[in-house]
C-alpha cells in the first residue's frame, strides 16, 4: 500500500490491514490500512497531508490488479474494524483516533458518507454484528447498542455482555432472527436473539477459553467455526479448529494443526485474524501467523512467538 500512496519524509505509512477484506457485489475488494496503533492517528507527530489526510478506503481490482483510492476516511482517523453490507453495497467501520470511537459508514455507490455516529458513542471497537435488514449492532459503553437502518438512529438494547467489554467477532443473522459470536477477554460463545433482545452465553469457546476474533456460521447454519488462540498463542493447545453444533451445543476439534504443520512444514502456526467460509460451507480459508520450528534454522530475527512468519491455509471440512 505504501507504493500506492508514495511515501516522503513525514508522511505517515501504513504498517498493517486490522479491518476485514470484502468482495463487494461489484467483484472488487475493499479493504483499509492502519497504523499499529491507529488511535494515535491525531496526534502531531503523524504529518498528514492532502494525498493522506488519514484512513483510507481502497479499492483492488482482480482483473487489471490495480489499486486505487476510493475514499478518504474523516481527517486524522483510522480504522481497524470494518463489515461490508454487500446488499446495500456500504462499507462500515468504527473510527478510531478524534474525540473517542464512533460508527461510520460510506456508501460505494453513491461514494458519499452515509452514517457517522458521535465520538464517543462506541465501547469496545473490534467488532460488530450486520442484520439482514441493514441494522448494525455494536459495543456501547455499557451494553448491546444497535443502529437502526429505517430510522438511521442509535438505540440502546437490554443486553449487556457483563464483566466482558463486548463481542469480539460475530457471525451473520440466522433465519430465526439471532447472531453468535466471543467476548472480549471472557473469551465465551454467545447468541444473540433480536426479537426478544436477549444475550445468552454458552459456554467457553475452548477447553477453559481463548482469545478468539474470527467466527463464522455454516450455510445450513448447523455450525459455528473459530480458531482460538489468535494473538500467536494458538500453539499452545495444537492450533485448534473448533466446530460448535448449534442444536446440541456440542464442540469438536476437527484438526490440531499445530503437531502436522510443525512436523511436515517446520511451521508453527501461531493463530489468525482472519478466515472465511467457502460459499458452499466445505472450504475454510484461514492467513496465519506464526514461527519457524525449533528444529529448524530460525534466523535470530524470528522469535518462536507467535509471530514473523505469515501462512495461508485451505482446509476441507469434513461433512460428518
Amino acid at each position: 500500500m505504501n507504493q500506492i500512496i508514495s511515501s516522503k519524509p513525514g508522511r505517515p505509512a501504513w504498517s498493517k490491514v486490522h479491518a476485514k477484506i470484502d468482495e463487494g457485489k461489484d467483484g472488487k475488494i475493499y479493504f483499509s490500512c492502519t497504523l499499529n496503533a491507529g488511535s494515535r492517528a491525531s496526534q502531531p507527530g503523524y504529518h498528514w497531508d492532502e494525498v493522506l489526510p488519514g484512513g483510507q478506503l481502497y479499492q483492488f481490482d482482480p482483473v487489471t490488479g490495480a489499486t486505487s483510492v476510493l475514499a478518504n476516511l474523516p481527517p486524522k482517523r483510522c480504522t481497524a474494524t470494518s463489515l461490508l453490507d454487500r446488499e446495500r453495497n456500504i462499507w462500515w467501520c468504527n473510527l478510531e483516533a478524534g474525540e473517542g470511537n464512533a460508527l461510520w459508514a460510506f456508501d460505494l455507490t453513491t461514494r458519499k458518507e452515509f452514517f457517522r455516529a458521535p465520538d464517543g458513542s462506541m465501547g469496545f471497537n473490534r467488532a460488530f454484528a450486520l442484520a439482514s435488514d441493514g441494522c448494525i449492532y455494536f459495543n456501547g459503553n455499557d451494553r448491546l447498542m444497535k443502529f437502526d437502518f429505517a430510522s438511521r438512529q442509535i438505540q440502546p438494547t437490554a443486553s449487556s455482555f457483563g464483566d466482558s467489554p463486548g463481542m469480539r467477532c460475530a457471525t451473520r443473522e440466522t433465519a430465526d432472527g439471532c447472531f453468535y459470536g466471543v467476548t472480549q477477554e471472557t473469551t465465551q460463545l454467545f447468541r444473540y436473539s433480536r426479537s426478544r433482545d436477549e444475550l445468552t452465553i454458552l459456554g467457553p469457546v475452548f477447553l477453559s477459553g481463548g482469545y478468539t476474533t474470527v467466527i463464522s456460521l455454516s450455510p445450513d447454519e448447523k455450525y459455528l467455526y473459530y480458531l482460538p488462540g489468535a494473538h500467536g498463542r494458538a500453539h499452545e493447545s495444537g492450533t485448534p479448529i473448533v466446530r460448535y453444533e448449534i442444536a446440541t451445543g456440542s464442540r469438536k476439534v476437527l484438526a490440531f494443526l499445530g503437531p502436522y504443520c510443525e512436523r511436515t512444514l517446520g511451521y508453527v502456526p501461531a493463530g489468525t485474524y482472519g478466515m472465511k467460509l467457502s460459499t458452499d460451507g466445505k472450504t475454510m480459508y484461514v492467513n496465519f501467523n506464526g514461527h519457524l520450528s525449533d528444529a529448524t534454522q530460525r534466523p535470530k530475527h524470528l522469535r518462536a512467538n507467535g509471530f514473523g512468519l505469515t501462512s495461508f491455509a485451505a482446509i476441507h471440512l469434513s461433512s460428518e
